[in-house]
Formats: C-alpha cells, sequence, structure tokens
C-alpha cells in the first residue's frame, strides 16, 4: 500500500509533517488520553498501533532525528512506511470532511511555529559559531576618561528566578534568553570622577572622592551623560544595557541568588553591611567575569521599560515596547539582601533621582 503521487498537490502541503498534521486532525492526541483507529490502519498492522505513537517517531524520521525505522518496533509497527501513513491520514482527512480554509490557516499558523521551533533550537545547539561570529575582543578596555569596559561574549542563560528562591518577586518569571551578539560592559558602576569629566558637575549626595559610584541622576541624565561621551569617543558606542543583557553579566554563568551563590556579602554593599552610603567602587568581590558591584552599591539603570516577562525563550529581549517606568537593577547601599539578588527587578519614572541610584555603561564596537 503506498500514498497516491498527488498527495502532497491534494492538501497543499510542502514538507509535509505528519506530527503537525496528526495534531491538526485529531487534536485529542496532544491529550495523550484518547487511542485512535482509523479503518485505512486496520488493514495490514497490528491493532495496537495508535496513530499518536506512530507520527511521534515517523516525525522524528522526517526530521533525521532517526535514521532506523527499527525503533518502531517497539509499538509494534513491523513495515510501516511513510507513505502507508500518509495515505491512512489522508483518508482521515477526507472522512472528517475538514473546512480547507480552516484547516490551511491553521496549519500555516503551526508551520510558522513550528519553524520558529526550529530556529531557536538552532540557535542554542550553535551558540559557539554565533560566539566566532559575533567574537568580540578578549582584552578589555580603558577609555580616556578610565571608563574600563570587558567583553561578554553571546550565549544562553535562564533569566528570572526559581519558585522557590528566597526572597522571589511574582514578577521575576524564568523564562530562557538568547543574546547572539558579543558586547561589552563597563566593570563597575560609572563613577563621580567619570561623571565630572563629562559633564562638569557631580550631582552625588555621597561626595567622599572620585572612586565612589556616581548617584542621584535619573534615567534622562544618565542619556544626557552617554550623548555626550559618544561624542567625545571615536571608534565606540557607548549605551546603557538592556535589562536581560544586566543579569545576563550580573550572572556571569551562575543561576543562584547572588553571583557567588547564595551570600552577598563578599560581594556587595547593602543595608547590613553599607554603614548607610556609598562605597568605592570595586572594593568586593568581582563576579566570574570580572565586574564589581553589580548586587549593592547603587541600583543601574537599564535602557528598558519596565513590563511584564514572557514564558517562553526569546532571542535579544528589548523590553516592552513603551511604558511609563524604566527598569533599574542591583540593589543598593540601603536595600536589604533579597533586593540585591541577580533576578530582582526595580523601576522608576525616567526622571527620579536618588542617593542610590546610579549606572554602569554597555559598549558597541563600531564597525
Amino acid at each position: 500500500m503506498s500514498a497516491p503521487k498527488d498527495t502532497k498537490n491534494k492538501l497543499n502541503l510542502n514538507k509535509l509533517d505528519l506530527g503537525m498534521l496528526a495534531e491538526l486532525l485529531c487534536p485529542a492526541y496532544a491529550e495523550g488520553d484518547v487511542k485512535y483507529y482509523p479503518e485505512s490502519w486496520r488493514e495490514g498492522f497490528p491493532a495496537s498501533v495508535t496513530i499518536s505513537a506512530a507520527l511521534r517517531h515517523i516525525d522524528s524520521f522526517q526530521n533525521g532525528e532517526d535514521h532506523d525505522l527499527g525503533c518502531l518496533e517497539r509499538f509494534g509497527i513491523h513495515k510501516l512506511h511513510l507513505g502507508a501513513a500518509i495515505f491512512a491520514l489522508l483518508s482521515t482527512y477526507n472522512s472528517l470532511k475538514i473546512d480547507s480554509e480552516r484547516f490551511d490557516d491553521r496549519w500555516k499558523k503551526m508551520q510558522s511555529k513550528r519553524q520558529q521551533e526550529y530556529k531557536e533550537k538552532a540557535l542554542k545547539n550553535n551558540v559557539q559559531d554565533y560566539i566566532e561570529n559575533q567574537h568580540v575582543k578578549t582584552a578589555s578596555i580603558t577609555n580616556t576618561f578610565g571608563i574600563t569596559v570587558k567583553p561578554i561574549e553571546p550565549g544562553v542563560f535562564i533569566m528570572g528566578s526559581p519558585e522557590l528562591e528566597t526572597g522571589r518577586y511574582d514578577d521575576e518569571i524564568q523564562h530562557e534568553v538568547i543574546i547572539t551578539k558579543g558586547f561589552y560592559m563597563q566593570t563597575t558602576p560609572v563613577t563621580q570622577g567619570q561623571w565630572q569629566q563629562i559633564m562638569g558637575y557631580n550631582p552625588s549626595s555621597f561626595k567622599t572622592n572620585d572612586n565612589h559610584p556616581v548617584e542621584n541622576v535619573s534615567w534622562d541624565d544618565v542619556k544626557n551623560f552617554i550623548d555626550l561621551l559618544n561624542s567625545r569617543i571615536e571608534g565606540a558606542t557607548y549605551r546603557l544595557p538592556t535589562e536581560a543583557e544586566w543579569e545576563y553579566a550580573c550572572r556571569a554563568g551562575s543561576n543562584t541568588a547572588y553571583a557567588n551563590g547564595n551570600s552577598l556579602y563578599a560581594m556587595g554593599w547593602h543595608d547590613k553591611n553599607s554603614g548607610g552610603k556609598t562605597h568605592q567602587v570595586a572594593q568586593k568581590k568581582p563576579n566570574a567575569w570580572g565586574l564589581y558591584d553589580m548586587h549593592g552599591n547603587v541600583w543601574e539603570w537599564c535602557e528598558d521599560w519596565y513590563g511584564s516577562y514572557p514564558s517562553v525563550s526569546v532571542t535579544d529581549p528589548q523590553g516592552a515596547s513603551s511604558g511609563s517606568y524604566r527598569v533599574n537593577r542591583g540593589g543598593g547601599w540601603r536595600n536589604l539582601s533579597r533586593i540585591c539578588r541577580s533576578a530582582y527587578r526595580n523601576y522608576e519614572s525616567p526622571g527620579v533621582q536618588g542617593s542610590a541610584l546610579g549606572f554602569r555603561l554597555a559598549m558597541d564596537i563600531d564597525k
């Protein structure tokens, strides 16, 4: 028994995916609690065969995941071939008298979804290729204003926090994030001395010395600083990191509450050890990627508007398309330890200033 030669033309389906077709024809398959036996399958095939089981393996075979049909024997399918399977499905399709336009619409949507899944899967499996293609220089760079940045390679990480993490908040929904382009991240928050050189004044509440982080700066103030800095630097473009880039750099490969595990004291200044003030940058231990003060000391503005996280994998997310509040991350000198976790999210109006609000820069190399 074999499929008619005009099978594909009849359904107008290119690169027929049996798994998707079965899901459309019999949604109960996806529920896992209904076994369906079309008449065309009963002739010449064991009664133990279920379409859902067969299609699962045929789909894998078509996509190159299993080139040995012998695996089907576990389901009693000894001589099953694709022609017979397609023929059986066509019989089912015709007998159900499905509305062709509705079917085609659902099919196109499923195709698009599956293609996106394959694309993301390929990206995750080939992150090393992206690292090679988008490779940034391995050395740190220090500009004439004393701003030092380190290269952050592309990669994949889980953003947000697990439900059982101590101190977790509901907006920290875990989801996969794919970072496809390398970038540079400043090793410390911007200092008062660096701000003074560019802007000509110091807005900080704690004016102890030039190596303390600048604070009392709004998101709008920071954007003005960046514009002026970029006008005085050639060959590179400074900017704020996205929220995803910030957490990726903060975690530095970790999946715990803080980049070093579950203890904040070694890495950050917070309400229990700060003495009610900011401290010089780079006095605590850095994370695994050589970044200091990602936890505590001062909050760090991000580029994004604040918005809800997705629950699915995303690639190079840019945050909400609009909003009323800009994201800031990392916690500050007066905050509880739970607020300084890698996953904690905070937000303020773009014009708000405060004695614990600072920032650090990201940088792209101009090509």
